[in-house]
């Protein structure tokens, strides 16, 4: 009997230790009772498997730079937030969709510059503008791009989008409460060797209802290089006017 009742102690979830918990096992049943819920429960498990192995397959496609920003699920919710909540401040659209239902891939082929930086790590203080610290090679503590989108790679200057997500920005990723909006905001932006200055630059917290931020999105459409040439997203570029010193040598 004391054999019986350790083989069957071993084969079940629950402990043995006494005569009432072997009574107890004698009404035990399995949580699939059946076979066809069993077979249901090794089919979801499957299922379960299959989607995060497909979901680490895209991030790996995307982090190489084979899938774009608007064809992958979390890089469309920050884009999707921050057309929305552009809307929620504005009233306006950020710029014309027409009959164009994709948002993701509208923002991503946008006649303008638009970014998305996040937190990376907190920052002591923030100044009165909404900066966070930032480090003598321009990078800064809290910030790191989430979301880039075309025209800001021609921008940046980089082949990929994938170089520039999750690498340090020198863009402020917090804004103060009392101002989650600001038009005509001017920053200097540096990644790499690579500097120019926004110019009248749109900036807004990723923020609706009380819902957790996203971040800051940033959408211009008007920089300056470093020699003082004016640029816009349609590839045109005024040159500083030139002094008399410059004529004249």
């Amino acid at each position: 009997m004391r054999v019986r009742q350790f083989l069957f102690a071993r084969r079940s979830p629950l402990a043995c230790s006494n005569v009432a918990d072997s009574r107890a096992l004698l009404n035990y049943r399995h949580p699939f009772t059946s076979k066809s819920e069993r077979k249901a429960a090794k089919k979801a498990a499957k299922r379960s498997q299959l989607l995060v192995d497909l979901q680490e397959a895209d991030r790996n496609l995307f982090r190489s730079g084979k899938l774009q920003p608007y064809e992958f699920e979390e890089t469309r919710v920050i884009a999707e937030r921050a057309w929305e909540c552009y809307r929620a401040y504005t009233g306006k659209q950020l710029f014309p969709l027409g009959d164009i239902t994709d948002v993701p891939r509208a923002l991503w082929e946008a006649p303008l510059a638009c970014v998305v930086v996040c937190m990376n790590k907190p920052v002591a203080t923030l100044n009165e503008q909404g900066n966070g610290t930032v480090n003598t090679d321009g990078s800064s503590d809290s910030s790191k791009y989430v979301y880039v989108n075309q025209v800001a790679c021609k921008v940046l200057e980089v082949a990929s989008f994938a170089q520039l997500l999750g690498s340090s920005s020198t863009l402020p990723s917090s804004l103060p409460r009392a101002k989650p909006f600001e038009t005509r905001y001017n920053k200097k932006l540096r990644w790499g060797e690579r500097e120019l200055t926004l110019l009248s630059a749109a900036r807004w917290e990723l923020e609706i209802g009380g819902a957790a931020s996203l971040g800051v999105a940033y959408a211009f459409s008007k920089w300056e290089l470093g020699d003082g040439t004016l640029c816009s997203p349609n590839g045109l570029q005024l040159k500083p006017l030139m002094s008399a010193n410059d004529v004249w040598g």
